[in-house]
Order: C-alpha cells, then sequence, then structure tokens
C-alpha cells in the first residue's frame, strides 16, 4: 500500500490534523463571533453535535441542520476547487498542513461557495425538516 512509503510524521500529521480541524474551526468562530470560550469534545456525542455545541448553539434544530450541512460538505471526493487543490498538492508527498492551506486558500474564490448559497437558499424555502432531508437525500443521488 502506498501509505507504507511515507514517513511515520507525515500520517502522523494527517491523522492530528484531521482530529484538530473541529476545535479550530469552533475556536475560530467563537473567537470572531462570541466570547472565545469553546465547550470540550464529548465522545458520547457525533462529529455535527460536537461542533454546534463548540459553537454555542443548543437547539436540537439547530444541531439537526448542522448533521444535514456536514452531510453536503464533508462528502466532496475532489469535485470542488478546495478538495481538488489538497488532493493535488498532497499527490507532491507535501505536509499535511500546506496540502489543507492550499484547500483553504481555494475557499477564497468566488466560484468556490455556491453549495454553501444553494443550502441556505433551502435553509429559507424549507422550514421543516422532512423537507430538508428530502433535498439533501436528494440531491445526494441526483
Amino acid at each position: 500500500m502506498f501509505c507504507r512509503h511515507l514517513p511515520q510524521y507525515v500520517f502522523d500529521d494527517a491523522m492530528e490534523l484531521t482530529a484538530k480541524i473541529t476545535t479550530v474551526a469552533a475556536y475560530i468562530y467563537r473567537n470572531v463571533f462570541k466570547d472565545g470560550k469553546v465547550a470540550p469534545l464529548d465522545p458520547n456525542k457525533d462529529w455535527a453535535d460536537n461542533l454546534a455545541t463548540m459553537l454555542g448553539f443548543e437547539d436540537p434544530m439547530f444541531h439537526e441542520m448542522m448533521r444535514l450541512y456536514l452531510v453536503l460538505h464533508a462528502d466532496h471526493e475532489g469535485g470542488n476547487v478546495s478538495a481538488h487543490t489538497t488532493h493535488l498538492v498532497g499527490s507532491a508527498l507535501s505536509d499535511p498542513y500546506l496540502c489543507l492551506a492550499a484547500g483553504m486558500n481555494g475557499l477564497a474564490g468566488p466560484l468556490h461557495g455556491l453549495a454553501n448559497q444553494v443550502f441556505f437558499s433551502l435553509i429559507d424555502v424549507t422550514c421543516d425538516q422532512a423537507s430538508l432531508t428530502f433535498f439533501v437525500m436528494a440531491g445526494r443521488y441526483a
């Protein structure tokens, strides 16, 4: 397997970065928009539930919306600028932190964020969870 040829520190960096991304995102949000205090990760919660709590939202509907939002955005597989850029830079065996930075720079382009805008327009149009779930599932299999 290809990973056996990578130095152990590359694997360690990738795993550390993946494990900390939720906490880093929450700290950025809380420092910019709130008081800077972030709740600790709860191992009994899923990823979306932890992120919503760490961002400071307690409404159960927000937690469910975060779950649906992450379903839409977590499965990029290289079809957009940031995921493709991350994969491309990684194919040169670059440091995982540099790969993530390259992908984040791709987010800055004005043509990248359309999925976010479509998602939030769905939120504006659909008020109930059943309708939103239908649109998410329809989009996944379209």
